[in-house]
């Protein structure tokens, strides 16, 4: 064990159960739950240190030393009272996860896309109103998860961008924009718990694999909903829908919820198919 790590583990404290070494060097660190209301200095002496997790602490701001952690890749900061975006993080340009949920953070800078490498970003529970263009210039993201915020939109860059995995429910978000189509590379999309009326039909051309939008105002479904080959998982339950579009009858689900909807005009079509779903060892929720 090299000095360093040696000298931080006395000055911590911490039990062996929270650290991970490689080399004699520590490479990963746990100091989450531990009360924290700032981080311990000596932390910044482990300069190949690559994960860092420091949720469910008090932390209200990152010092700026953070900096010195250069190899850092992946930093949780959930469930603190950080009330605004930490700009400190932004001098880890080898940062690939960065976990955000549970604090109090309201805007997203523009500067964000400082962070090249960024392939999970976490902001739920927080009390964002809107989002900066800044992430359209994270083209290594892959999963952004936005869930209990307060967004009555979303920002046209997300087009550009190389997500796979899209959350934004429980937030305020009435409609979904046309250009969400764009998003070539988008797998699962979850937008339960919002103020939904309509899908756009443009979402069809989407290979989702799962779509979640359960607990909105649904009253139909795009026409052509059939022609999502990829689909698998289609959740929707408590919404205001009472038919289906013919076309659904093309879709090999894995899961159909539909519980909570009127419902009044199944056809015998649809009726067949859901029995057939259910024989296949589909779950088929009514």
């Amino acid at each position: 064990m090299s000095w360093e790590a040696e000298s931080t583990l006395s000055s911590l404290g911490i039990s062996e159960e929270r650290y991970s070494m490689k080399d004699g060097v520590i490479t990963q660190l746990d100091l989450s739950s531990l009360d924290l209301s700032v981080i311990p200095v000596s932390v910044f002496n482990l300069g190949r240190l690559s994960v860092l997790n420091l949720s469910d602490n008090h932390l209200q701001e990152v010092d700026k030393d953070i900096f010195k952690l250069a190899n850092l890749e992946s930093l949780d900061l959930s469930s603190n009272i950080i009330d605004s975006f930490p700009f400190e993080v932004l001098s880890l340009s080898f940062l690939r996860n960065l976990h955000l949920q549970g604090n109090m953070i309201q805007e997203i800078p523009n500067a964000i896309e400082g962070l090249r490498n960024l392939a999970v970003l976490n902001l739920s529970s927080n009390g964002l109103n809107y989002i900066e263009h800044g992430l359209g210039k994270l083209s290594e993201l892959e999963h952004l998860i936005l869930w209990r915020n307060r967004l009555v939109n979303l920002p046209e860059d997300l087009e550009s961008m190389n997500l796979k995995f899209l959350d934004v429910s429980s937030n305020f978000i009435q409609e979904l924009p046309v250009f969400i189509s764009g998003m070539r590379f988008l797998s699962l999309l979850k937008v339960d718990g919002n103020l939904l009326w309509y899908l756009p039909d443009e979402l069809v051309k989407l290979r989702l694999t799962g779509l979640i939008a359960s607990n909105n105002r649904l009253s139909t479904l795009p026409e052509y909903i059939g022609s999502m080959k990829s689909l698998s998982r289609l959740v929707l339950y408590n919404n205001s829908l009472e038919a289906l579009p013919s076309s659904i009858v093309n879709l090999r689900l894995r899961e159909l919820d539909l519980r909570g909807n009127p419902l009044l005009e199944l056809t015998p079509e649809q009726r067949i198919w859901m029995r057939k779903l259910e024989k296949s060892g589909a779950r088929v929720s009514l």
